[in-house]
């Protein structure tokens, strides 16, 4: 793969993705920006926003008209306060070595959406992040293939390609979201109050400055999230 060129492009997405038109999308490790001019030609709103200020560069020429706004983001910062914004990307892998599951936390207590496309075979995945926070939390999560048509980059033609979208969603009250296991007749046991205060602490910290909290809490991950962990490294 060339520098700015995903492998990949895609004739359309947004439909396949369950995404109406005028879905506001804020579209994270954007690359080169053909998933996210996809989204926009269907009809979304779209933001995008990669950590390499060359990439939005390239993709501001690439793309000049598509995008509601182009930025130069860490998608760690990401979304920057409450939205009703949909996150997506297409093989944000860097991510995955980055203890993605604090980026995914912070994006599910945020926004209304996150979804990850990428292919099967592609190690590592972010299964198991997007599985322990739907079981944590309750919160609705898909995996399965959907079938894209694609095209390689220099290429016209479209092929038939199937992908694994990971898909999980906010609750209405996402912004309070709070384990299972500690809710008593629908509301906060004495047990939660007790045990959680420096959770909520941490969990506050990190959206706030989620580098810093990072480091703080790397060493605890694997006690915090053995399994999957074990399985990703």
């Amino acid at each position: 793969m060339r520098p700015f060129e995903q492998d990949l492009v895609p004739k359309a997405a947004a439909n396949e993705l369950g995404l109406p038109k005028n879905s506001n999308i804020l579209f994270f490790a954007g690359g080169a920006g053909d998933w996210a001019h996809c989204l926009a030609t269907g009809g979304c709103k779209v933001r995008f926003t990669d950590i390499s200020g060359q990439i939005t560069a390239k993709v501001s020429g690439k793309y000049p008209k598509s995008f509601c706004q182009i930025k130069c983001a860490d998608a760690y910062c990401l979304p920057e306060k409450n939205t009703d914004e949909t996150l997506v990307s297409f093989e944000p892998v860097p991510l995955y070595k980055k203890d993605f599951v604090f980026f995914l936390l912070r994006a599910v207590a945020l926004s209304k959406r996150v979804v990850i496309v990428q292919r099967a075979y592609l190690f590592p995945n972010p299964y198991f992040d997007f599985l322990f926070l739907s079981d944590l939390f309750s919160l609705p999560f898909e995996c399965g293939y959907v079938s894209f048509l694609c095209r390689r980059p220099g290429k016209k033609r479209f092929v038939r390609t199937s992908l694994v979208v990971y898909s999980i969603e906010a609750k209405a009250d996402g912004r309070k979201m709070m384990p299972r296991r500690f809710l008593k007749n629908g509301k906060p046991s004495k047990e939660f109050e007790k045990r959680n205060q420096k959770a909520a602490s941490a969990l506050s910290a990190f959206v706030s400055n989620p580098k810093k909290a990072i480091l703080r809490l790397r060493g605890k991950y694997r006690l915090f999230y053995p399994v999957a962990r074990a399985r990703t490294d």
